[in-house]
């Protein structure tokens, strides 16, 4: 089952916190999800990303109080862990993304999430950066030594009319006893199917040394010489090698890498 809202006189308060009095310009129930200016958030347009959450039931023009965080409880089919986004349904959530995406929150069981839409930002939104997501991978040993001829994908390709823009990569080292000889080899992430290289690993000191550790790669560059990178539509992200395949190691290295990313439209937009 999925997620499933339960919107009229079905949900509760369990916690809040961060709370704060908004006048509504629309009639709310308990748990809806409220834009800054006190009306119903939804996932339509950029313009109504959910700000509050509302703690009490009211008619447009009353002032409640109103939440950055809370526990709402009441709905239904969740699974611990499962996303919560703003619905195209006024002030409601949903177990997908709405026209204007948004997650506002967690799943603590069946029925509980953990509701906090200040953490996020809804793409589209004219005033925001699109969302920022992460996805984590880990490579084995026996991946790390043959990227010559097999590409890890890191991230899924994004759907028709979308691309992946990478922002950074983290990236964590567990060694044991033997780390690679990089030789020739080349690194790199790239789109996949040969498109533009995103960013490229084989720096001394990290892979091909004993010593368990961690890299940032912070993609950008200096303002008067920006990294420029063409994002490729529907096209997921890979790690891959180039030139020759690493050497070495050991059957219990790995390296665990996450990738943080946005999802961008490749036409037009408002």
């Amino acid at each position: 089952m999925a997620l499933t809202d339960n919107a009229v006189n079905g949900r509760s308060v369990k916690e809040a916190y961060g709370k704060g009095k908004l006048t509504l310009t629309a009639a709310c129930e308990v748990g809806d999800l409220l834009t800054k200016a006190g009306a119903l958030a939804d996932g339509n347009s950029g313009a109504n990303k959910a700000d509050w959450v509302a703690l009490d039931k009211a008619l447009s023009g009353v002032e409640i109080e109103v939440a950055k965080i809370a526990v709402i409880g009441g709905l239904t089919g969740a699974t611990l862990g499962d996303l919560a986004y703003l619905s195209d349904t006024a002030g409601g959530y949903s177990a997908t993304a709405g026209t204007k995406e948004q997650v506002v929150g967690q799943a603590l069981s069946a029925t509980d999430i953990l509701v906090q839409p200040q953490w996020t930002v809804m793409t589209g939104d004219a005033s925001s950066v699109a969302q920022v997501r992460f996805v984590d991978v880990q490579l084995t040993n026996a991946n790390l030594l043959a990227l010559l001829g097999t590409d890890i994908v890191l991230v899924a390709a994004p759907g028709a009319g979308k691309a992946i823009v990478v922002h950074g990569i983290y990236m964590y080292f567990d060694v044991t006893t033997t780390a690679y000889t990089i030789g020739t080899a080349t690194l790199q992430i790239n789109y996949a199917s040969d498109g533009a290289d995103i960013a490229q690993i084989t720096e001394a000191g990290f892979l091909d040394t004993a010593t368990d550790a961690g890299r940032w790669y912070l993609l950008g560059g200096a303002i008067a010489t920006p990294v420029i990178t063409v994002p490729v539509a529907n096209v997921g992200v890979v790690m891959r090698a180039l030139t020759a395949d690493m050497t070495g190691g050991n059957a219990a290295n790995t390296l665990s890498v996450r990738t943080f990313y946005s999802v961008v439209d490749t036409a037009a937009f408002s």
